[in-house]
This record gives structure tokens, C-alpha cells and sequence, in this order.
């Protein structure tokens, strides 16, 4: 229609709108801040479905998922013993991986949403937790158990040395053993430990200065009497006995190795003669904590002594020194741990470094000669293949 305005169709729709009974209705309820009927009714059941909804979707999003585990093979199942004759890699649903290596064993004890728990046999796994899921992993290799939240780690356990070494590149674990203490490792950082060091008696708590006792009536003796004198001044009030201080070892059990290592210096520890196995727990907290002085001079007090630790002490030093790169050191401290247990659980890692180490000097002659000692002691060890090739006259 010509000369129609482009609202007449809506108005002609609306018509003349509400009635004016309605309209004032509106206006009275609109001022007292009235909700209509119909929205008061409907309103109730809808905050109370909104909540149920709400409260449903933070316990699926609270609640770790479900975790399913499978390999090339297919899915497995929790109580499954796996035993890798190559590389074999475990991929979880939550991103997180597991990489056995050729020749070792392992049993996944436990897949649940809170947990996995994950056995190692025998051999090498390496293994990324993927982090912020909400679920706790546990390693168990032997009597040590390893807690991770998230992070890159390796385990390595040789059941028949009775020797786990546990490295960590991303993130921290908490080491836990036969001993009882518990080692936080972090990135960057390693931990080798064997059954052979026995765990030393820990030392009975101080006993704390009280009041002194008044002496019995029948040991009393009266001064004799003489001149009166004023009354001596009053002593000085004893000050009240302070809490005993937490040994280093205590300090160590709850994962402070900085303080431990303190409170072990402030009593002298350094410059007295520890039992072994303390000297051996302390230098593992001075390594970890970067603290390389007081690891050497631990360590090479448990050398000298040639006793039962001896040959992992001489290992651990010889590895400090490789990192200092004083290579003729660390070659004759390699040496002296397969010396001091030819079959001990430190002596396969050793003859493989001094295998590294000819062959970083290009001395193939000696190289090979150790590569036969090698074999012939580790025949299937993790230096084997190379110790083969040098045999058959390789150069690597």
C-alpha cells in the first residue's frame, strides 16, 4: 500500500495492545518489584535444576576419569605381568606413558580413577605422568617405592644386586625404602641405592636439665653456725630447659636436606667419624643438594675404610668426579668398586663406564679387554651390545 508507513504492519499485529486495567496492573507491579505469578511459579524448579545440574557437573569434572591402558597388543587389564623382549610402551587414555625396555618385567597392579600403580620386576622403564589429573601414580621396584603426581622419571632394578637407581628430568618424586626414610628427588637429579647397606640404630632422643632434686634428709649436713652475715644475694633464676633441636636425621626422614645438612654441621658430624651407613645417607642428601665437598669427603671416608659400603661409595665418588670431569680419578675409583666386589650390585655399572671411558681415550686394546671382562660377568647387561661389537672388533 502506497504511503504505508514501515510500522503499520506490527501495529496492525498488536493491535490496540493491552486493556488499560492490564496496563496499570503492570505499572503497580512494576514499582513494587513484584515478579508475575507465572515466573514466581516457575522459578523454584528451575534454580533447583540448574543446582542439581551444577552440582552433577563438578563431581564428573572434580573426579579424575577413568584411566584404560593398552599397548600394540590391545588394552590391559590391572594384574597383568608384562614382560618386554623389545621396547614396549604402555600409553594410558590420559596422555601419560610408560616405556619398558628389552629384557625387563613389570606387573600393572592397580588402574583406577584416583590411582595406578605399576610393579617393576626386573629392568629399565621410563615414564611421563602427565599432570594436573588428579591421580597418584606408584612405582614399586623391590622394597623401594617411588610417588610421583607428574613428571619424566626412569627406574632401573636389578633384582639379583638388589640395586634400584631413580632419575628424575621434569618434576619430583619421593623415594621411599627398606630404611624408612623418605629422599625427595627432583629434576635434574638421581638416586642409586642397594639392600647391601644396612640401616644404623638412630640415636636416643636428649635428655632434657631439670630442676635439681633436693637432697635426703640424712645427707644434709647445717652449716656451722658463726658471725651473722646479711643474706647472699639470690642465684640468678635457671632459665627453663628449651626443646631439643631435630637431629639431621630427623631433618632428613621429613625431606629438609638443606637443614639436615646444616644441623649435621652446626654438631660436628663432618669432622667426626660416622658409621657408614649414616655417611652414606648423608652424602646422598649433599649430592642431591649439589653440596659435591661434602659428598666426596663422606664418601671417600667410606672407601678408606673398606668396609661392606665401601664399593658403592667408591662407585658414587667416582661418578662425582666424572662430573668434574676428573676423568683418571673417577677411572681408578671404577676400578676399586669392582676390586672391592667384583659380583657386588655396583660392579656391572662400573665395568660399563670404564668401558665408556676407554673408549672416549680410543685405548681399544684396553676397551676390549674390558669388554671381555664384561661379558663375562654381565653377559646380558645393558652394556652388553656394545661390549659385543667392541669384541668383535668394533670400535663402538
Amino acid at each position: 500500500m502506497s504511503g504505508e508507513s514501515p510500522f503499520d504492519p506490527a501495529r496492525r499485529s498488536l493491535g490496540n495492545g493491552p486493556s488499560d486495567g492490564r496496563r496499570s496492573l503492570q505499572r503497580v507491579r512494576l514499582l513494587r518489584g513484584q515478579p508475575r505469578p507465572s515466573a514466581r511459579k516457575v522459578a523454584v524448579p528451575l534454580g533447583l535444576g540448574a543446582l542439581a545440574l551444577a552440582g552433577a557437573l563438578g563431581f564428573v569434572l572434580l573426579r579424575p576419569a577413568a584411566v584404560l591402558v593398552r599397548d600394540g597388543a590391545g588394552p590391559i587389564e590391572p594384574g597383568t605381568l608384562l614382560v618386554a623382549d623389545g621396547p614396549r610402551e604402555l600409553a594410558f587414555s590420559d596422555g601419560s606413558q610408560v616405556l619398558l625396555q628389552g629384557g625387563s618385567a613389570a606387573r600393572l597392579e592397580a588402574v583406577d580413577p584416583d590411582r595406578v600403580e605399576l610393579v617393576l620386576e626386573r629392568g629399565h622403564l621410563e615414564a611421563h605422568v602427565m599432570k594436573g589429573t588428579g591421580r597418584t601414580w606408584r612405582y614399586r621396584a623391590g622394597p623401594w617405592a617411588v610417588r610421583v603426581v607428574g613428571t619424566r622419571l626412569s627406574i632401573d632394578w636389578r633384582p639379583e644386586r638388589a640395586a634400584v637407581e631413580v632419575s628424575v628430568t621434569e618434576g619430583a618424586v619421593e623415594v621411599s625404602g627398606p630404611r624408612g626414610a623418605t629422599v625427595l628427588v627432583r629434576a635434574g637429579e638421581s638416586l642409586q641405592r642397594s639392600l647391601q647397606a644396612s640401616a644404623a640404630p638412630q640415636p636416643e632422643a636428649p635428655t632434657l636439665v631439670g630442676e635439681p632434686q633436693a637432697a635426703p634428709d640424712d645427707l644434709r649436713r647445717e652449716a656451722p653456725r658463726g658471725p651473722r652475715r646479711d643474706p647472699a644475694p639470690a642465684p640468678p633464676p635457671v632459665p627453663e630447659a628449651r626443646e631439643a633441636r631435630a637431629s639431621w636425621k630427623e631433618l632428613l626422614a621429613r625431606g629438609l636436606r638443606a637443614q639436615a645438612l646444616e644441623e649435621a654441621n652446626a654438631q660436628g658430624v663432618f669432622a667426626a667419624s660416622l658409621e657408614d651407613a649414616d655417611a652414606l645417607t648423608l652424602a646422598d642428601a649433599a649430592r642431591l643438594e649439589r653440596r659435591s665437598d661434602l659428598a666426596q669427603l663422606l664418601l671417600a671416608r667410606v672407601v678408606e675404610r673398606a668396609g661392606p659400603d665401601a664399593p658403592e661409595a667408591a662407585f658414587l665418588l667416582g661418578r662425582l668426579e666424572l662430573d668434574a670431569h676428573r676423568v683418571e680419578v673417577a677411572q681408578d675409583l671404577f676400578h676399586r668398586s669392582v676390586e672391592l666386589a667384583p659380583e657386588g650390585p655396583f660392579a656391572e655399572q662400573a665395568r660399563g663406564r670404564l668401558l665408556e671411558l676407554l673408549l672416549d681415550k680410543r685405548d681399544l686394546p684396553a676397551a676390549r679387554e674390558m669388554a671381555r671382562e664384561y661379558l663375562e660377568h654381565h653377559p646380558g647387561g645393558a652394556w652388553a651390545q656394545l661390549a659385543l661389537r667392541l669384541e668383535a672388533g668394533g670400535s663402538r
